[in-house]
Formats: structure tokens, sequence, C-alpha cells
């Protein structure tokens, strides 16, 4: 019984070794994984950059090609520019007018709000 334990414990023994050598073999293989990884994330990285470029070039190469369709060479000047013969816009006078009146408006429309807001005049008046 004994040579049969000794015997089991050396075939344990030889798992056992057998079992390390495998763990760090695929300790070897992650860290080969883990760096392929990496680096295919860095390759995704680059092709990405690499396709906005490309498409920000297309996009400008069609602007390109839709520019040149316009045809140029039949443009002419129809009449010269002239200077208008009267201003344009409202009157000033009546620009003023209206301000003044928008202003005394809103002046007074604020003046009496600010008096009903003000609690202390009400509470005066009832005292």
């Amino acid at each position: 019984m004994i040579q049969s334990n000794t015997i089991e414990l050396e075939r344990a023994r030889a798992v056992v070794a057998g079992l390390k050598s495998r763990l760090e073999a695929s300790k070897k293989d992650l860290g080969g994984s883990n760096e392929a990884a990496i680096r295919l994330r860095e390759l995704e990285r680059e092709v990405e950059a690499s396709r906005s470029i490309y498409q920000a070039f297309l996009v400008r190469s069609r602007e390109l090609g839709e520019q040149q369709r316009f045809d140029n060479s039949n443009t002419r000047i129809v009449s010269r520019a002239t200077r208008p013969l009267e201003p344009a816009g409202a009157p000033a006078i009546l620009v003023l007018l209206a301000s003044l009146l928008f202003g005394f408006g809103a002046g007074v429309s604020l003046a009496w709000l600010l008096d009903q807001l003000d609690d202390t005049k009400k509470k005066a008046a009832l005292r």
C-alpha cells in the first residue's frame, strides 16, 4: 500500500510538473496575445484616421469637380451700378419721434410696475 501511494504521489508530482509547464506556456501565449491585441488596436486607430482623411479628401475632390463644371465664360456686365437718387429707409424725424414715444411708454410702464411691486408704500398707506 505504501508502494502504491508512493507511485501515486510520483504520478501526481509529474502531473503537477506538466501542469506548471503548460501554465508557463499559456502565460507566454497570453502575453503574446495581449501584445497582438494592443497592436491590433493601434492598427485600427490608424485605419480610422486614414479613413477620415480619405473621406475629407473625397468630399473636397467632389466639391472641386462641381466647381469646374460651372461655365464662367458666358458672364457679362448688364449695366453699370449707379448711386441711388434718394436714401432708402424711413425719414430720420419719423424714427426720432417713434423712439421718443416708445421710450416714454416703456418708462411709464416700468414706473407703474415698480410702484405696484413696492410693498412698503402699501403698508405705510394702510397704517
